[in-house]
């Protein structure tokens, strides 16, 4: 399988973006992204797997 871009985009929606990003950036090793404003949470999170 060809990918349009090496690696995966992972979108979250929460209310608990400290202990999301810490998750994501901590544990997982994921870098953060972006945060963008939506309707039913107050921000969401973005980050990238496979950057570098």
């Amino acid at each position: 399988m060809e990918l349009a871009k090496p690696r995966v985009d992972i979108g979250m929606s929460t209310n608990h973006l400290e202990a999301v990003l810490a998750f994501w950036q901590g544990e997982a090793g994921v870098p953060f992204d972006h945060l963008l404003p939506i309707s039913r949470s107050p921000v969401r999170a973005s980050t990238q797997a496979g950057v570098g």
